[in-house]
């Protein structure tokens, strides 16, 4: 319980609504990273929860959870990992500490644009099938003609 508790005290908030925690000694087994990081979530106002632990002196694990807003299963993609929607991790191997926490928020900002891309190619794509659309009736009506 204490392990756990200390890991969502150091919980810091990135892009608002996201709890990143890190966790800096060895050992800590991975059930009690990943309670912590559900805790962290229940947190008002939390979308997404993260935590980044040592396996060993090589290994950085990362525990990620949603109420599904943010689809961590594709952030723990990028990093190699895998999982659900709202419940995914990942192991980086050849990291420390700090690298692990950069590639996390390089994963969740490459995440939120590809979210944000999405309206925008819908759009496009639907004005070209609109255009192809057209184009074909026009030949059509070349060759009536």
């Amino acid at each position: 319980y204490a392990e756990k508790a200390a890991i969502v005290i150091d919980a810091e908030v990135y892009k608002e609504s996201i709890g990143i925690s890190r966790v800096y000694s060895l050992g800590v087994k991975q059930d009690v990273i990943a309670k912590a990081a559900n805790e962290i979530l229940e947190t008002e106002g939390m979308t997404a929860a993260f935590v980044i632990a040592p396996m060993s002196e090589d290994t950085i694990s990362i525990s990620g959870r949603s109420y599904g807003e943010i689809n961590i299963q594709m952030i723990m993609e990028k990093l190699g990992g895998g999982g659900h929607q709202t419940m995914a991790a990942c192991q980086l191997k050849g990291y420390d500490m700090k690298k692990a926490r950069t590639a996390l928020e390089k994963a969740i900002k490459a995440k939120k644009h590809i979210i944000e891309e999405i309206p925008i190619l819908i759009a496009v794509f639907f004005l070209l099938l609109r255009s192809l659309s057209m184009l074909s009736k026009n030949r059509i009506s070349c060759f009536i003609s």
